[in-house]
């Protein structure tokens, strides 16, 4: 009995310096700091500005016209559309034994300055035939201003910021546009704009992002 239990007492004794071994390893083992993924939000914005909307018609004169387009800082990349609508000016004149139709494009010569394309120009004439014009704006970190408009001179040169009273405007055209009501010509413009990417690495196509926009 006394050989048993002294068996015994060495066993309990082996078990307690082994448990206390055991209890001091230390494991390697790390930690990495916290890391979070925030999806933020983000946005296009455009302003259009202009400085006059009324102007007096003088034949012959230069009118100021500064329409601008600006894609604010931090935008997107983008598609940036201008609609430009022709109105007024149809006004009709006996001369002689004849009716002489009068249009818009008898008062005002202007062209759209060379930032933009035409959405669509079948008659490659330089003019969109939905009055809607396109370009393209990326890496916006700062304003992107974008002229509108101006005017093509008799000797090609492109004036920014001005359109033209023709000089062939008469006295009997002003007194029907100024008789009757809503025959002034008139330019009214909208500024658009829309996402370019798809996805990563496919961009729509300026007819798709037009659709896009639904406009």
């Amino acid at each position: 009995m006394k050989a048993k239990k002294a068996i015994a007492l060495t066993l309990v004794a082996v078990l307690l310096v082994a448990g206390s071994v055991m209890g001091t390893i230390a494991w390697l083992t790390d930690k990495t700091d916290e890391v979070k993924n925030v999806f933020t939000d983000s946005d296009i914005n455009i302003t259009l500005t202009e400085t006059t909307e009324v102007y007096k018609m003088i034949p012959g004169w230069e009118i100021d016209k500064n329409p601008v387009v600006t894609v604010e800082a931090g935008s997107e990349d983008c598609w940036v559309f201008i609609k430009v609508v022709e109105s007024g000016g149809d006004v009709t004149l006996t001369e002689g034994e004849e009716e002489v139709l009068y249009s818009f494009d008898d008062f005002i010569k202007y062209a759209i300055d060379k930032n933009w394309t035409a959405l669509i120009d079948e008659d490659n004439d330089g003019f969109a035939d939905d009055g809607v014009y396109y370009c393209k704006v990326t890496n916006v970190e700062n304003p992107r201003k974008i002229k509108v408009l101006g005017y093509y001179d008799n000797g090609g040169n492109f004036i920014n910021n001005k359109v033209l009273v023709k000089d062939t405007v008469t006295k009997a055209m002003m007194n029907e546009v100024r008789n009757q009501e809503g025959k002034e010509p008139t330019l009214t413009f909208t500024a658009y704009a829309t996402q370019m990417w798809k996805s990563n690495d496919v961009a729509f196509t300026p007819e798709e992002a037009w659709k896009n926009i639904g406009a």
